[in-house]
């Protein structure tokens, strides 16, 4: 049995069913159980904008990247051949100090087809071979090297031309052009013997590093030649490892 409730309209009393509700007052309605949403319902995907804006963001990362690893390889290679340079210069200087250390007599260097050369003789009695032995060095700036030969013989003269064939080997490479300033015939430069510096000596200044790279190694180094005096025949002039008269400089 239904109750009811009188009210008035217009003065007519008129029951109220409370079985009856305002529209305000409807049960809201339930997704049924079992049911789910996707998770891309709502998923609308990017905008163009926001497309150039990410792309812009991770191009200035990947430049900070790439320019970061550039210089990481330029320093890398950078000190890699600075080392071998330096590598290179002191394995040069190790195998010509003790072929110049015994010699008696050191040429004046000179210059022949662009390259530049310097002999010493080193006599047998100051050889442990007992034999008479000619050391001639060459620096070809084309193939950016510094080469040597030797050639020996026995007899009491200091002259004799190398054989037919003479070898040569190298000693060092990537050696650089002397410069502004540097003598005509860089590297090699011969210093006669004084009453004041009683020997002579050969002066070997070098720049020896990669083309392309601020990694050069610039060294200066003096050999003495403690068997000269200053009655040596090259230090008044003469020459040696000369056979005919001329030294080769091929």
């Amino acid at each position: 049995m239904r109750a009811s409730i009188p009210h008035r309209v217009s003065g007519v009393r008129q029951p109220l069913s409370l079985s009856k509700r305002p529209a305000s007052c409807a049960r809201p309605l339930r997704r049924a159980e079992g049911t789910r949403t996707s998770p891309l319902a709502n998923d609308h995907g990017f905008s163009l904008v926001e497309l150039i804006v990410a792309f812009s963001i991770f191009a200035v990362f990947l430049s900070v990247f790439i320019a970061g690893l550039i210089g990481l390889t330029r320093t890398t290679a950078t000190a890699t051949n600075r080392i071998e340079a330096s590598t290179s210069v002191g394995l040069l200087y190790q195998r010509i100090d003790p072929t110049v250390r015994f010699a008696q007599e050191i040429n004046a260097p000179g210059v022949s087809g662009g390259r530049a050369y310097i002999e010493y003789f080193t006599g047998a009695d100051a050889s442990s071979d007992v034999k008479n032995h000619c050391t001639q060095l060459r620096y070809d700036p084309t193939a950016a090297t510094i080469s040597m030969r030797r050639w020996s013989w026995t007899g009491g003269t200091s002259h004799q031309d190398p054989p037919s064939g003479t070898a040569w080997q190298t000693l060092a490479a990537d050696v650089l052009p002397g410069g502004t300033g540097a003598p005509a015939t860089y590297p090699f430069t011969r210093t006669k013997a004084t009453l004041d510096a009683p020997y002579q000596r050969l002066v070997l200044q070098l720049r020896v590093g990669a083309e392309g790279y601020s990694a050069e190694t610039t060294s200066t180094n003096t050999f003495i030649a403690r068997n000269t005096t200053v009655l040596s025949e090259t230090n008044t002039g003469g020459q040696v490892c000369d056979g005919g008269g001329t030294v080769e400089r091929p």
